[in-house]
């Protein structure tokens, strides 16, 4: 380590008798040197530029035109050695065949301190011409102007401009060929006019190409179509933007119609806006397009009609919902369905609007089924296809079987055909097929003639197909309700003559079950428990003390309080009544609210003791009428009590034996003016 002193001594040698050097004067002998380094880092950096360019460079002396450097390229290019274009003037070296001239451009050089020349001629060492682009600027350096040209030897760019005008011709000829051989029309238009075509124009279009370029070309479009694309053609020639592919119709000479597109930029011709113009025929895409459309259309019209019958079971709804949905995709002066019994050879009507006026179907008698060969209907059925009857009358004739009905449902002969004017002129039937068979027809009829085409018979036919599951659901539904009305009318009146076996065996009660029951429906009506559970509760009601055929009949009317082992055998009969009815297969859980009638939330209840919510909502509601019933009705061992007793007893035990809902049905029942004494309502089992 050095010591202070040996620093100093250091230091003193270092920068001399003058003493230590100021903190700037060493700041700026630091930039100075920084300076210099930079400087000659930038010199190589274009000393290298200059060397390696593949230009050739020329820097004179801007007041003599002493060439004071040159560059290895230029020297390579001409030939020359360095020393015998260096130290001369710009006139006197070798290379420039013009000397005067030379000198002349040296003094405009020093004039406007720049000049091009595009082809200037040059004489190599070897005495070769060659032409240069010669390129010279003035500049300031160092307070001196400084002259630099840059030579480019362009007999490269000459020799592939050349190669280009020949390869440019071959390329006219190759897409002149392309042109006049494509299959897509290829034009020209400006002005309203075509001022050049290709042969697929003419043929496209349908005219000759005299013809198209001697007429205007909206002469050959569709009426309908002509002021878009002139209005098209002319916002592009102004230079706006309208859309550059589109499609219109053109009319060929033989009137056909066909679709094409068109594909057109703006482009200059003869040094006026014109348009290139590609056009391909594309009518056979058009056609298929509208084809998809077509059954796009029908996909939806069918899946409105399917989402709208499948919310309907009703018959009349079904039929009323299709005939509204058919009347807007095809004429429908008439229409009629018929269904089609395959066991009995018959077809019935089951819908008929003619004229806008719903007929009483259920006056027509129904029709066998027609010979082959006769009969609209008929023929549907048997072929399961289809018909199409342009000609009403005609069809008449020639189907034979044709049966015309009255207003009042029977057979009528048709009238004179010159007294039908107003009537049927065309009709199209379809089948309403169902795994593969028909089950039906749906008929449309038009006061026009020839009113159907194939694709309104296509889409009625899938239409048909559609409702036939929807008309067959129905019709089960139907004979189902039917089936189960006779049912439950077979139910009814066995459960009636129970019920009034139970009071017979009891005259002392005669019509409590009755009067329970109807307390109990309109407590449940009250709470709005629902039809089912009402009417499931109704049955109950009328059978829960089935279970007293147990009991002998002396109990049942003795005039005394019953002693404990008396009423002990009384309460045998919900437990009676569950086995009697467990075996019958209800609808509802008719033993199970029987069994629980007398049950009590705080379980203090029989047979089982069940405890609040073990208990059924049914058997809490039978519970509340049972009581108010029995204390407002005459008991051989007591007169009757009255309601106020009996609301009260809801009361006091609301909570406790009661359900506190059921009471407050109860209550708000008598309160509004209900009497224990109102007649049992009709069942509702039908």
């Amino acid at each position: 380590m050095s010591t202070a002193g040996e620093r100093d001594h250091s230091d003193a040698g270092e920068h001399g008798h003058g003493g230590p050097r100021t903190d700037s004067t060493q700041a700026a002998a630091t930039e100075n040197g920084r300076a210099l380094e930079l400087l000659k880092t930038s010199e190589t950096r274009y000393r290298r530029l200059f060397e390696t360019a593949r230009d050739g460079i020329l820097l004179l002396d801007a007041d003599t035109g002493e060439i004071t450097d040159v560059n290895p390229f230029l020297l390579d290019l001409l030939g020359y050695p360095y020393k015998e274009i260096a130290g001369k003037k710009l006139w006197e070296i070798g290379p420039f065949v013009d000397r005067a001239g030379a000198k002349q451009a040296f003094e405009k050089l020093q004039k406007d301190r720049f000049i091009r020349y595009e082809n200037l001629p040059l004489e190599t060492a070897a005495g070769t011409r060659i032409q240069v682009e010669f390129v010279s600027n003035t500049y300031p350096v160092g307070g001196k102007d400084v002259i630099q040209c840059n030579i480019r030897d362009i007999a490269q760019r000459k020799l592939a401009e050349k190669e280009a005008e020949v390869a440019l011709r071959a390329s006219e000829l190759k897409y002149r060929q392309v042109v006049e051989n494509a299959s897509e029309a290829i034009f020209v238009a400006q002005g309203g006019r075509l001022v050049f075509l290709n042969p697929a124009t003419a043929s496209m279009i349908g005219h000759s190409g005299e013809e198209l370029t001697a007429r205007p070309f909206v002469d050959f479009i569709h009426p309908d179509d002509r002021d878009m694309v002139l209005e098209r053609h002319r916002a592009r020639t102004r230079g706006e933007e309208p859309p550059s592919v589109y499609a219109f119709r053109v009319v060929r000479e033989d009137g056909a119609v066909r679709w094409v597109e068109l594909k057109t930029v703006l482009i200059e011709w003869q040094g006026e806006p014109a348009t290139l113009n590609l056009m391909g025929d594309i009518t056979a895409r058009r056609q298929a397009e509208s084809e998809r459309e077509r059954l796009l259309e029908r996909q939806i019209v069918i899946n409105r009609v399917t989402l709208a019958l499948g919310n309907l079971m009703d018959l009349q709804a079904i039929l009323r919902t299709l005939h509204r949905e058919v009347r807007t995709l095809v004429d429908a002066d008439g229409f009629f369905l018929s269904r089609y019994h395959k066991d009995t050879g018959l077809i019935t009507a089951l819908f008929a609007i003619d004229d806008g006026v719903e007929r009483d179907v259920s006056t027509f008698p129904p029709l066998p089924l027609a010979p082959e060969g006769k009969g609209m209907q008929s023929q549907v059925l048997r072929t399961g296809r289809p018909l199409s009857v342009p000609d009403w009358l005609e069809g008449e004739r020639r189907m034979q079987t044709v049966y015309h009905i009255a207003s009042d449902g029977t057979f009528a002969p048709p009238p004179p055909e010159d007294e039908r004017e107003e009537c049927t002129k065309s009709a199209l039937l379809v089948p309403m097929m169902l795994q593969g068979e028909p089950m039906g027809v749906l008929q449309v009829q038009s006061n026009r003639p020839n009113a159907y085409s194939d694709e309104d018979a296509d889409l009625l036919a899938g239409l048909a197909n559609v409702a036939a599951i929807s008309v067959q659901n129905a019709l089960l539904v139907e004979e189902t309700r039917r089936a189960a009305a006779q049912v439950r009318q077979g139910l009814e009146g066995t459960i009636q003559a129970v019920a009034l076996t139970t009071e017979m065996r009891d005259p002392y009660t005669a019509g409590h079950q009755q009067r329970v029951t109807r307390l109990a429906c309109a407590i449940a009506e009250k709470m709005e428990l629902g039809e089912e559970r009402v009417e499931g509760l109704r049955v109950a009601g009328l059978l829960h003390d089935v279970g007293k055929v147990s009991v002998p009949a002396e109990l049942l009317s003795k005039p005394a309080a019953l002693t404990p082992a008396e009423f002990s055998l009384v309460k045998t009969h919900p437990q009676t009544g569950y086995d009697i009815l467990k075996g019958i297969s209800f609808p509802w859980p008719v033993a199970e609210i029987v069994l629980e009638h007398h049950e009590r939330l705080d379980g203090s209840g029989y047979p089982r003791g069940l405890r609040c919510e073990a208990i059924s909502l049914e058997a809490k509601i039978l519970a509340v009428a049972d009581v108010v019933e029995a204390m407002v009705s005459h008991r051989p061992y007591r007169p009757a009590l009255g309601v106020d007793k009996a609301l009260g007893e809801l009361e006091a035990g609301a909570g406790t034996l009661y359900d506190p809902e059921v009471v407050k049905a109860c209550l708000q029942l008598f309160h509004g003016g209900y009497a224990i004494s109102t007649p049992l309502p009709e069942a509702n089992m039908v």
